[in-house]
């Protein structure tokens, strides 16, 4: 991985960028080099999802993972959705670090909204990160082999919020994704891809063992 210094002299088109928060946690947002626009976009809650420049002081802890494989042609349209996403104010998405249902939604071309059920906009800055490259047909990881998380408790109060019938409560905690930051983040260092949960798991690992 590159440090904020050398991501910005190098020719490095995209990569996922993130930095350190506190014992396992990292935040991660996507940083692209468009026409030398260097930006980045992280996802902090659901009306702050801002697009910064990459050389902002911010930035200088952060760690970049190059993608290698994400085709530059849609660099133009993936820095266009993210400025819609970044002004939208009614994605109505809500922030939780630990606990995610992911099911493959996309963000919208023309309006910047998430199109996925209510239940997908409860999720984390790696979700944003995997949601806006899928948006773009780039699958990051097969969530489908992330385990299920068993803290559900915010989860229960968005079902009581929601009026959903206690007899489908189970339905919803199955859907419920350990997907992290570190995860995201050690994506691209993954040897197969989409990245496994089994490869980013130990790659996560020895990352946060290393920090």
């Amino acid at each position: 991985m590159k440090n904020q210094s050398e991501i910005i002299n190098s020719d490095c088109n995209i990569a996922i960028c993130g930095t350190h928060v506190v014992n396992d946690a990292i935040h991660v947002g996507i940083y692209w080099n468009l026409e030398n626009e260097q930006e980045i976009i992280h996802f902090l809650n659901g009306n702050k999802i801002p697009v910064v420049n990459a050389k902002d002081a911010c930035f200088v802890n952060y760690k970049f993972n190059e993608i290698q494989n994400f085709p530059e042609k849609l660099l133009p349209s993936l820095a266009a959705v993210a400025e819609l996403i970044s002004e939208n104010k009614l994605n109505k998405l809500r922030f939780n670090r630990e606990g995610v249902i992911y099911n493959g939604g996309k963000f919208e071309f023309n309006t910047g909204n998430f199109n996925a059920s209510d239940v997908e906009k409860i999720m984390n800055c790696g979700v944003f990160v995997i949601a806006l490259l899928n948006t773009f047909e780039y699958k990051l990881l097969d969530w489908n082999s992330w385990p299920n998380q068993n803290n559900n408790n915010y989860l229960d109060d968005w079902l009581t919020s929601m009026n959903i019938p206690k007899e489908e409560w189970e339905l919803y905690y199955n859907q419920v994704k350990q997907i992290r930051g570190k995860h995201v983040i050690v994506c691209p260092s993954t040897p197969t891809k989409p990245s496994p949960f089994s490869e980013a798991e130990n790659l996560a690992n020895e990352l946060i063992a290393s920090l």
